[in-house]
């Protein structure tokens, strides 16, 4: 493999870095033990380009897209050797070709040549071109989407992270070595860039299944975009990084289980790995017992109990949406689990240094707080929620389409999903869970001690040092609906006490249909 360094030309285009990216087309797939398979293409945005949100979908008739793209430079490239293969690749194959790649090869994208190789349109929205599995579209309504829920979460976090004695300390500048940070699944690049901004003295990298919206005028010089599949592993990230985040990715997982293992492997000594991933079993307004499915026809009889006549109609359809992943390669109900166990018992994770929590965000503004700007705080968050969950469910009924679901029927849930989010009723929370821990200093060690920042000589120090000084003696606003636990024991009793009010689950109407569809009936 070759590798390079790529940089803005004088044109103002940028070339593209890639390597170990297979391109999803239609089937057969390849098998593992298929050894004459290429390393395909994994695509580098370089600084010099910043997210935008008011961009005209890929594939669209813009070409303010392609504009930003060159193709007038490429250093030697698996893409030539894959072209006539690209055809009947699938990212089924699983991580072969990808255990050994430790380089990068360089490839020249262009949007007009090579759109198609990372999205697709399906059903009225564009998606990405590699995985199958991942639910959810790479199109500008998206973008707005991820946008809102970036928002919701970053309020109840206040900031861009929980934790953020434990993140900031991380992070703070070593002589002699430049601090990595890699965010897996960055979507519109907004969280790698407020990261590059907030921390200048660092390398920030996002990696994400399709092309970013983005230009090419005000990225930080310290952020880098990737398209990449982390199904395939990150052997070439191995080692690298002092803070992995992943956030919102596991529709797109084939096993959480390896992909945890990898980002692991991704660390430093004593580098954090930070993940957040919502849950998709809705709680009820006392925040702790989960809200019933909306009871269908074919539910069966009283010995289910997870259903009911008031139950939500939002909470069915994510579920469905959610059993379409499975069916399509996705491991959620394994997800669940480990969202549920935290990291405690990440073999490469010092146990001492885990931690887990969540933040309850209103869906709408319905809540009351204990006071008036508390009130104020968790109704804004609410209006964020519901305005994404707004977008989010018509987008669900591409997966189901694709597996035996009709359009009527999926049309008159997202017209019930619709009444319930405009009238708040039931009133309801979304949950977004995290699990945190430290890499080893090295195999049974612990972690290294955390690093402590010193006090700024208010003779020496920049006027963003000092800023930052006075920002961390202030009282921090703590998001009301926010649970943190330290211990293994604090996060057991959690996970029992939210699946202590799951009862029965219902047969899934889509898998029910999918079954139909593969036998032919």
């Amino acid at each position: 493999m070759y590798s390079s360094i790529l940089r803005q030309d004088a044109a103002g285009t940028l070339p593209f870095q890639t390597a170990g990216q297979p391109l999803k087309t239609n089937p057969p797939p390849p098998t593992r033990s298929d050894a004459s398979l290429p390393n395909p293409p994994r695509v580098t945005i370089h600084s010099g380009a910043k997210a935008r949100y008011d961009q005209p979908a890929l594939g669209s008739a813009s070409t303010t897209y392609a504009s930003s793209i060159s193709h007038d430079r490429t250093t030697r490239s698996a893409y030539s050797s894959m072209e006539s293969q690209a055809e009947g690749q699938s990212i089924r194959g699983g991580r072969q070709g990808r255990e050994h790649d430790e380089g990068a090869s360089v490839y020249s994208y262009n949007s007009f040549r090579d759109v198609n190789k990372y999205v697709k349109e399906l059903h009225g929205r564009i998606f990405n071109n590699l995985n199958d599995a991942y639910l959810l579209p790479s199109d500008e309504d998206e973008w707005a989407r991820l946008d809102k829920q970036g928002s919701a979460i970053a309020i109840a976090f206040n900031g861009p992270y929980p934790c953020p004695e434990v993140v900031e300390a991380v992070l703070l500048p070593e002589e002699g070595r430049t601090k990595r940070i890699l965010d897996i699944g960055c979507g519109t690049g907004t969280w790698a860039m407020q990261m590059a901004v907030r921390f200048p003295h660092t390398s920030v990298l996002g990696v994400d299944l399709a092309p970013p919206p983005i230009d090419q005028t005000s990225f930080p010089p310290n952020l880098s975009l990737e398209i990449d599949d982390v199904n395939f592993g990150l052997r070439h990230f191995a080692g690298q990084f002092d803070l992995v985040h992943m956030r919102c990715v596991s529709g797109g997982l084939a096993n959480i289980d390896q992909t945890i293992l990898d980002l692991q492997e991704c660390l430093r000594p004593g580098g954090l790995l930070l993940i957040v991933d919502g849950d998709i079993a809705l709680l009820n307004e006392d925040r702790k017992t989960i809200h019933p499915f909306i009871r269908l026809p074919e539910d069966g009889g009283p010995e289910i109990t997870a259903v009911s006549e008031q139950g939500s109609w939002l909470r069915r359809l994510i579920w469905e949406a959610c059993i379409s992943c499975e069916i399509s390669g996705a491991c959620l109900t394994r997800t669940d689990e480990v969202d549920d166990l935290g990291l405690w018992d990440a073999p490469l994770c010092d146990p001492e240094t885990a931690c887990s929590g969540g933040v309850d965000l209103p869906i709408g503004p319905w809540p009351q707080g204990k006071d008036l700007s508390e009130t104020q705080l968790l109704q804004y968050v609410g209006v964020l929620v519901r305005q994404n969950l707004l977008s989010i469910h018509r987008a669900y009924h591409s997966i189901m389409l694709k597996n035996g679901m009709d359009q009527a029927t999926l049309d008159e849930w997202s017209s019930n999903v619709e009444k319930e989010l405009r009238d708040l009723n039931p009133r309801m929370w979304l949950r977004f869970r995290f699990m945190m821990a430290r890499r080893r200093a090295g195999e049974g060690l612990p972690a290294p001690p955390l690093p402590t920042a010193p006090t700024p000589d208010p003779l020496t120090s920049t006027a963003q040092e000092l800023e930052d000084a006075e920002q961390r003696r202030r009282p921090q606003v703590r998001y009301p609906a926010m649970d943190i636990y330290y211990t293994r024991e604090e996060n057991m009793a959690r996970m029992r006490q939210r699946r202590s009010t799951f009862g029965t689950f219902p047969p899934s109407v889509v898998k029910t249909r999918w079954e139909k569809t593969q036998a032919g009936t």
